[in-house]
């Protein structure tokens, strides 16, 4: 499922059990290119140690991450790293 350009994954440990309930909120967009003069993932404006340790972050500090990442998608546009958003 996809909400507000965010997809939501359900978080699962070994053997395919499931550790909780709760969805984990990912900006992954699949689109899987780090910027070399930001470090920033042209898909989801993350580094990679924050995509690397993605799963084991708290809730909180998912969304301290995801907070930033508007302001770092604006950047790399501005830097013309992407394309023109299309409206909906």
């Amino acid at each position: 499922m996809v909400v507000a350009g965010y997809a939501n994954f359900t978080k699962s440990g070994s053997l395919g059990e499931t550790m909780t309930d709760a969805p984990m909120t990912s900006p992954c967009i699949q689109v899987c290119a780090v910027d070399a003069r930001t470090g920033w993932c042209l898909g989801c404006g993350r580094t990679l140690p924050e995509i690397a340790g993605w799963s084991g972050y708290s809730e909180a500090e998912r969304g301290a991450v995801m907070e930033t990442l508007p302001a770092r998608m604006d950047e790399l546009r501005a830097l013309a790293k992407l394309g023109p958003v299309e409206a909906p």
